[in-house]
C-alpha cells in the first residue's frame, strides 16, 4: 500500500504514528519494568561499555554492524558508546558515520533531520568545531539549513531522496 505515491510517508513515519497512538491510548509505560524508573542513560551506557572493553570497542562494533546493514543496532551501540565517552574522538567519528549513513538511507524528513543533527553533533566533537559549522559544512547541509530542500516527492525507488536535489 505504501507504494502509492499519495501514501508515501514524507514527513513522519508509520512507526512514529503507531508509537504516538499507543502512548495516547495505552499510556507511556512500555511493559519493560526497567523503564519505569530508569537509571540515567549515561550511567547505563558506562555499565555496558566497561565489561565490553570500553566505549571504543562498542563504537568499533557499531561500525561493523553498519557494514553488515544493521543500521538500527549500529545506532544503538554508537549512541551507547557516545554516552559512555562523550569526549572520545574515535567514538565521535564512529557515531557521526553511523548517523550520517542512517540519514542518507532514511525516507522521512523527521528521521533524516534527527540523524543529520546527531551526525553533525558528533562531527563537531571529532573536528573540534561546533554544531552549526558541521550542519552547514556540505552544500546539502547549507540547503537544509536554508530550508531549500522540499519533501514529499518519492523517486522511482520510493525513497524520496531526490527531492530538490538532496542526496539523502
Amino acid at each position: 500500500m505504501l507504494r502509492e505515491p499519495y501514501l508515501h510517508p514524507a514527513y513522519d513515519e508509520p512507526e512514529f504514528v503507531v508509537r504516538n497512538l499507543w502512548r495516547l491510548w495505552g499510556g507511556w509505560y512500555d511493559q519493560n519494568p526497567a523503564h519505569l524508573k530508569p537509571a540515567p542513560d549515561a550511567a547505563v551506557a558506562t555499565e555496558f561499555a566497561n565489561p565490553a572493553g570500553g566505549a571504543s570497542v562498542l563504537a568499533q562494533r557499531a561500525l561493523k554492524l553498519l557494514e553488515e546493514g544493521e543500521l538500527r543496532l549500529a545506532a544503538q551501540l554508537a549512541e551507547t558508546a557516545a554516552l559512555a565517552a562523550p569526549a572520545d574522538l574515535e567514538v565521535a567519528r564512529a557515531r557521526a558515520r553511523v548517523y550520517g549513513e542512517r540519514a542518507a538511507s532514511d525516507t522521512s524528513t523527521m528521521a533524516r533531520g534527527v540523524f543529520h543533527w546527531a551526525a553533525a553533533e558528533s562531527a563537531a566533537v571529532a573536528e573540534g568545531t561546533d554544531l552549526e559549522t558541521e550542519l552547514t559544512r556540505s552544500p546539502d547541509g547549507r540547503k537544509r539549513a536554508a530550508g531549500m530542500i522540499s519533501v514529499g516527492v518519492a523517486d522511482e525507488d520510493g525513497c524520496g531522496c531526490g527531492a530538490a536535489g538532496e542526496d539523502g
